[in-house]
């Protein structure tokens, strides 16, 4: 998987030596429609990308989080992809869920530290045609996420 701009999936080799980050090569995939043709997403997209395992964080908490994000960037996620171990209902409107590939959930990958965040690269789970920021559930966001893109 590739992005544009602040990416954590482009592996270092690509980078060429002292390019700022937004200048990384990377390909986007193009969206297509029937009236429109191929199209790039808007410069500005971005995806945020959330996980959601267990029971120590209520579906509230995390609309809580995704409405502070929305409210603090410009422009505001274009999608949000939320990871978890089951279907979490009550969840904001657009949320896009995907399970936790199972070979993640092992116990010893859901343990302190929670090495589960790595299934985030699995090919197909988070689109790769906008740059992802991701932020664990516990964060307090105080500014706009979308200078990060």
């Amino acid at each position: 998987m590739c992005g544009r701009g602040l990416s954590v999936n482009l592996p270092l080799a690509q980078r060429q030596p002292g390019a700022p980050l937004k200048e990384w090569n990377c390909p986007v995939v193009a969206a297509s429609g029937p009236e429109t043709g191929p199209q790039q997403p808007p410069e500005s997209a971005w995806q945020l990308v959330l996980l959601l395992w267990g029971t120590k964080y209520p579906v509230a908490e995390v609309n809580h989080l995704i409405a502070a994000i929305r409210a603090a960037a410009a422009p505001a996620p274009a999608r949000i992809v939320l990871l978890g171990d089951r279907p979490h209902e009550g969840l904001a409107p657009g949320v896009r869920q995907r399970d936790i590939p199972q070979a993640f959930r092992a116990p010893r990958f859901m343990a302190q530290g929670c090495q589960a965040k790595l299934a985030m690269f699995a090919d197909g789970l988070v689109p790769p045609d906008l740059p992802a920021v991701y932020v664990d559930i516990d964060t307090v966001v105080l500014g706009n996420l979308a200078r990060l893109v």
